[in-house]
């Protein structure tokens, strides 16, 4: 296992930077609209800003504080209808919550839950010990990072996403996948989009942000954390009783164990 201490710092450059647009769109920033008369426009991206990311030069924590989703079919005549994502249950964002930038590779949060299955086996046992110990962690996984100046995109442990558009403080990510079925039967398309600003500099130094180098070695710190709290098995009403009683209460070591074995497979 390897916990990365290290503090991430935020830099304001002191020189002007150079933006370079990937179409005439002026705008940027915290006004910038991606979404036009059903049509997703290309913003300015200041491209320094995000090479100096990518050749370590400089270290940045940005947090989505906007999401928009959209949808397009054969009803919607060639245009982007934005959709409400709290009218769809179950439905999860396709673009990152946050982007930690640090050494030229990025860090996202370990997954917690999956709208598919619920709960992940880590974030049981992390819940059930953060709980016993009365203190709260928060897990990011290095992943590669890179930025593609020609077909203005970021890619994040091989997904690839839209640079919509970038400044010294704020990013937009853009995201387009297919589906099948739908109100027409014969699917169609969902738009991601997620606004980011550059937040307080996050730490790995301070014993609740963590980081890692792989999911394993994740899994390896839980792992030897949940014996040490509860041994092999903790009865989960016996920490969330009286307000939450489980017909099935007890989280085995070993099944944290079998999901670290799925996971690292990959």
């Amino acid at each position: 296992m390897k916990i990365i201490n290290a503090a991430i710092s935020v830099i304001m450059l002191a020189s002007a930077l150079c933006v370079v647009s990937c179409s005439d769109e002026p705008e940027a920033g915290t006004k910038f609209k991606p979404v036009k008369n059903g049509q997703l426009v290309q913003g300015s991206v200041d491209f320094e800003v995000l090479s100096r990311y990518e050749a370590s030069l400089e270290d940045a924590t940005y947090t989505m504080n906007r999401y928009e989703w959209y949808n397009m079919d054969e009803l919607s005549a060639g245009k982007w209808e934005q959709l409400n994502p709290a009218d769809f249950c179950g439905s999860s964002a396709m673009v990152p919550s946050s982007i930690v930038v640090r050494d030229g590779k990025a860090w996202e949060p370990m997954q917690m839950f999956r709208s598919s299955t619920g709960p992940t086996a880590f974030g049981t046992a992390l819940a059930a010990v953060e709980k016993k110990l009365k203190t709260e962690y928060d897990v990011y996984i290095v992943t590669p990072f890179s930025v593609d100046t020609d077909e203005c995109t970021l890619t994040l442990d091989g997904r690839k996403f839209k640079i919509t558009s970038a400044d010294s403080e704020t990013l937009v990510l853009s995201f387009v996948s297919s589906y099948y079925g739908g109100r027409t039967g014969n699917g169609g398309h969902h738009l991601d989009i997620g606004f980011y600003e550059k937040s307080a500099p996050l730490t790995f130094n301070d014993g609740k942000d963590l980081g890692f180098d792989s999911v394993g070695e994740a899994y390896d710190w839980l792992i030897e954390l949940l014996r040490d709290t509860f041994g092999e098995e903790v009865n989960r009403n016996d920490l969330y009783a009286p307000n939450i009683y489980y017909d099935k209460p007890y989280f085995y070591l070993s099944t944290l164990e079998y999901e670290k074995e799925i996971m690292t497979r990959k």
